[in-house]
């Protein structure tokens, strides 16, 4: 498979493209968020969309810089923030090398919902270890919705509750048997979706670092996860 250019790829998108986009579902995945962090302080969402769940954060810190490399996606995030008359959130438009010069800054947490499916494990690790220097002693670094390959690929296959035929089944062992044993990058190339990470990814870089980390699914997707970083504290 060839090599996914997320950001030629995000450049002209003005929405997320989620399962569902409506202000119920957001407020439930923000709920979702809220479950896993420390309330308040100065807080990194990092590749924001249009904000349609971020601004459900606004009430939850005192400052929220919103950052995205898409100009699409702020212009529509900024109308999103406006309409809804927040006014804790700043926009910063920032790919994930610059966007640390830019928000010149430590925070107290850094949120990134869905984007890492689209770094390889390389610029992934360098991205991590950005966030570690670029959070404060007691922060935290969270990515939602990481992307489980097998999961997924029973998802794609719809062998979800067994509801799939021989030949899915057939498939969806090919498939997974390429992906574990013949593709020996960390990152595991699904298509148009992105990258998928196993959880030991992520343990094994945590450890490297002397990081504390929790794994935890989803409530919403079943072929989803969620990281939970934060510094070791003597």
């Amino acid at each position: 498979m060839r090599k996914i250019n997320y950001k030629e790829y995000w450049a002209t998108k003005s929405s997320p493209g989620n399962r569902r986009d409506d202000n119920e579902f957001c407020q439930k995945k923000i709920n979702e968020v809220l479950l896993h962090i420390k309330r308040g302080g100065i807080i990194l969402d990092y590749g924001c969309g249009n904000c349609n769940q971020t601004k459900f954060l606004s009430p939850h810190f005192d400052r929220i810089i919103a950052s995205d490399l898409s100009e699409c996606m702020l212009v529509e995030a900024k109308k999103e923030v406006e309409f809804s008359g927040i006014k804790n959130i700043i926009h910063l438009q920032a790919d994930e090398d610059t966007v640390w010069e830019k928000i010149k800054q430590k925070v107290n947490g850094i949120i990134s919902t869905g984007v890492i499916q689209y770094f390889q494990s390389q610029q992934l690790e360098k991205f991590i270890e950005k966030c570690v220097s670029n959070t404060t002693d007691d922060g935290f670094i969270v990515f939602f919705d990481v992307i489980n390959p097998l999961k997924f690929l029973f998802f794609r296959y719809n062998l979800v509750n067994n509801r799939g035929s021989l030949i899915n089944f057939v498939r969806c062992i090919i498939h997974a048997t390429y992906l574990y044993f013949l593709e020996h990058n960390p990152e595991k190339n699904l298509g148009e979706i992105g990258y998928g990470y196993y959880p030991e990814y992520f343990i094994k870089i945590c450890m490297k670092n002397n990081l504390n980390i929790e794994v935890v699914s989803s409530i919403y997707y079943e072929y989803r996860y969620h990281v939970i970083i934060k510094k070791r504290i003597y």
